[in-house]
């Protein structure tokens, strides 16, 4: 065919022929009127014909007949334009009988996201042709980011758990992908203004890897919670955006596949942090004490359950506001030092750590903030100090299956808020005294535990081990 010869649209016709216009329009009508029209613009058919010889021939411009297909074409118009928009509509909501979004199509397949492409695709397919303010379609398209990349994607960890390319969604999704406002989405909370302030998406069996795209929500993201799933990041590409979210006040990552040789020193960009948990993960490799030295506000750092073969460093022992550290199964080496400068601890938790040597320092009877300390299997070694009478406000101690020496100090006796005191698995000997024994027989709900079968004479245990 001749690609010099194109149909032009009928308002280009008229545009180009006004004369016509109002002879073109009103074909619209009714029967009759198309007649008496056809009939009074039969002298202006060869005019036409000499302006418009292409036109006249693609449209059948003459005739009565010709007439009719203009008023069919122009009729159609109407209709074409409407089926054009409920089709757009409908893709675009991709509503099904149900009136939810058809996304959730996908859900249950047994491989997630089933469509081609990555997950930045899926979520500008997703988002196209809706209609928000640009704040508010950025925010939706991080968040579509974050359901695309972490709803049924494989990963290695993945494979081995389910199998490959069985990977299941999401356990809940309620209100995600849908054309509800962003907020009511399950596990998403926002500030007044309407902002994403909150994630909270832990024990959701999200795998893939957590997208650098959070960081468009940056502005407001209060809290970060992913824990308990199979997300998996590793590297400074998989991890480094986490330093951009400079407004987080909690970050709740433990108990995911992510991988860095250490604690990121990005995440010691985010000042504003209260809580910090990375336990759990795969951040393996030294601990390096810049990381924390700017957490001034850190209330709560567990670290436990990495590989570290590192000491703890000082900058931890030194964060003023620190209450809450645990550091269980963490490969840890060197010795209680990094204690001394905790001016306001509250729990301790340091077990299962027998690279951890030393003795018990006598600087830990200062710790008076103290309310529970928990050094067990690691490999502490020497006498039970008393200075440790000194912390009248613990109530929980453990100091069980170490290589501890020596007899129970009478100090232990002055601690009225003491519950549980554990010390069985050591080489402990003598008699547990009776100020200790006064004290926990005055209580319920008390756990007194010791060498009470060959090494420890205890008539006051709730229960007693063999050496």
């Amino acid at each position: 065919h001749d690609t010099s010869t194109a149909i032009v649209p009928v308002d280009a016709l008229i545009a180009r022929n006004p004369e016509q216009s109002e002879t073109l329009i009103d074909l619209s009508g009714d029967d009759n009127r198309s007649q008496q029209i056809d009939e009074e613009s039969s002298g202006s058919h060869e005019r036409f014909d000499q302006e418009f010889p292409v036109e006249r021939r693609l449209l059948g411009i003459g005739s009565r007949t010709g007439s009719r297909r203009i008023k069919i074409v122009l009729c159609a118009i109407p209709v074409m334009i409407l089926c054009t928009i409920a089709v757009t509509l409908f893709v675009t909501l991709g509503l099904n009988e149900d009136g939810d979004p058809a996304i959730s199509s996908l859900q249950g397949t047994g491989d997630g996201i089933t469509s081609e492409g990555t997950y930045q695709e899926k979520a500008e397919q997703w988002l196209s042709g809706s209609v928000y303010p640009d704040a508010r379609r950025v925010q939706r398209y991080a968040l579509a980011c974050l359901y695309y990349s972490t709803f049924g994607v494989s990963t290695p960890f993945t494979d081995g758990k389910y199998g490959k390319g069985r990977v299941p969604g999401w356990l809940y999704s309620y209100g995600w992908l849908s054309s509800n406002n962003e907020c009511t989405w399950y596990g998403i909370s926002c500030n007044a203004d309407g902002f994403v302030a909150t994630i909270e998406l832990p024990k959701n069996r999200l795998t893939g890897g957590l997208p650098s795209e959070l960081t468009l929500l940056a502005d407001t993201l209060e809290h970060l919670n992913v824990a308990d799933n199979m997300v998996y990041n590793h590297g400074d590409k998989g991890v480094s955006f986490l330093g951009d979210l400079r407004k987080l006040t909690s970050l709740h990552i433990q108990s995911n596949d992510l991988v860095y040789d250490g604690i990121p020193s990005q995440i010691g960009l985010l000042t504003k942090l209260t809580e910090l948990d990375v336990s759990y993960t795969l951040f393996n490799g030294q601990l390096r004490g810049e990381v924390f030295q700017n957490l001034a506000d850190l209330t709560h750092l567990s670290i436990g359950g990495n590989a570290y073969n590192s000491s703890i460093p000082r900058e931890i022992g030194e964060l003023p506001s620190l209450r809450h550290f645990y550091a269980d199964n963490a490969f840890l080496t060197g010795d209680l030092s990094f204690i001394e400068p905790m001016e306001n601890i509250y729990e301790l938790w340091i077990d299962k750590n027998p690279a951890l040597t030393g003795t018990i320092p006598a600087f830990l009877g200062e710790k008076t903030s103290l309310g529970g300390f928990s050094a067990t299997e690691c490999n502490l070694q020497g006498s039970i100090p008393s200075e440790i009478g000194k912390l009248t406000d613990i109530e929980l101690l453990w100091f069980y299956s170490n290589q501890l020496t020596g007899e129970v100090p009478s100090e232990v006796g002055n601690l009225t808020k003491l519950r549980v005191f554990e010390i069985q698995h050591n080489s402990i000997n003598g008699t547990m005294p009776s100020q200790v024994c006064d004290q926990f027989e005055q209580k319920e709900d008390v756990k007194l535990e010791a060498d009470c079968v060959d090494e420890v004479a205890c008539t006051c245990c709730t229960e007693c081990h063999r050496d």
